[in-house]
C-alpha cells in the first residue's frame, strides 16, 4: 500500500478538518451525501492532482514565508492528529507553530486562486469549518493561515489568523458527532439533496441508475 493509500484509508476512518464544510452544508466541493458516500466507499478515493500536488511541493516553501513574515516558527509537515476521547475525530495538520519555544497553534498553507482581497474580511466559511474543526481535534486555540494567492499571475502571500469561538467548536463538534453516529457507523444516508456534488457522488455510486432521489 502507498504512502497516499494508506493515508487515505486512515482518513476514511474518522470524520477529518476537510469533511466538515461538506457535512454543515457548506463546501464549494462536497455535500452531506458525498462525504457519506466517501465514509462508507460507495466512491473511490480521488486521484491526486497537480494542482494537489502543487500545493504539497508548495508547503514548505509558505513555512518559510509565513516564519519570516510572522517571525513565528513552525515545525513538522502533514502530521496526524486524533482526538484523545474520539479518535474518530482526526485531521492532518500543515505545521505546528512555535513562540517564545512554545507550540501555541497550527499553521495551515494554503494555494488558491482567489485574490487576497477575497480573504480581506474573513477566512472563506469552508476554511473557517476547517480550522475550527483542526481546533477542536488539536486543543489549540488558533489556526494560521500563510496562503499564496495566484490570481492574475501575480503571486501574493498573506497571513491569516483565525481563532473560532467556543460556540463555533461546540457547533461544528455536535454536527460532525450527529453526522459520524447517526449516519456513518449507522449505515443510514443523509438525505439526497440537489447539489452538484451529490450528482456527482450519486452518479459514480451508481452509473446505471438515475440520479434522482
Amino acid at each position: 500500500m502507498s504512502e497516499r493509500s494508506e493515508w487515505l484509508a486512515w482518513r476514511r476512518g474518522g470524520i477529518g478538518a476537510s469533511d466538515v464544510a461538506g457535512i454543515l452544508g457548506l463546501s464549494p466541493w462536497a455535500s452531506p451525501w458525498s462525504v457519506w458516500a466517501d465514509k462508507v466507499g460507495l466512491t473511490p478515493d480521488d486521484e491526486s492532482s497537480e494542482a494537489m500536488e502543487f500545493g504539497l511541493r508548495a508547503e514548505p516553501m509558505l513555512a518559510g514565508y509565513f516564519a519570516d513574515r510572522t517571525g513565528l516558527e513552525v515545525t513538522g509537515q502533514q502530521q496526524r492528529w486524533e482526538h484523545p476521547d474520539e479518535p474518530w475525530m482526526r485531521c492532518t495538520v500543515d505545521a505546528i507553530v512555535i513562540e517564545d519555544g512554545m507550540q501555541v497553534a497550527v499553521g495551515e498553507w494554503k494555494t488558491t486562486s482567489a485574490t487576497a482581497a477575497e480573504w480581506a474580511d474573513e477566512v472563506p466559511i469552508h476554511y473557517q469549518c476547517q480550522a475550527t474543526w483542526t481546533s477542536v481535534v488539536t486543543g489549540f486555540d488558533v489556526v494560521w493561515f500563510g496562503v499564496l494567492h495566484l490570481a492574475f499571475g501575480r503571486p501574493a502571500f498573506r497571513v491569516y489568523r483565525f481563532e473560532p469561538t467556543p460556540t463555533d467548536k461546540l457547533l461544528v463538534r455536535d454536527a460532525c458527532s450527529q453526522f459520524w453516529r447517526g449516519h456513518v457507523v449507522a449505515g443510514i444516508p443523509p438525505e439526497v439533496d440537489g447539489t452538484e456534488a451529490t450528482t456527482d457522488a450519486l452518479g459514480v455510486a451508481w452509473p446505471n441508475t438515475s440520479a434522482e432521489p
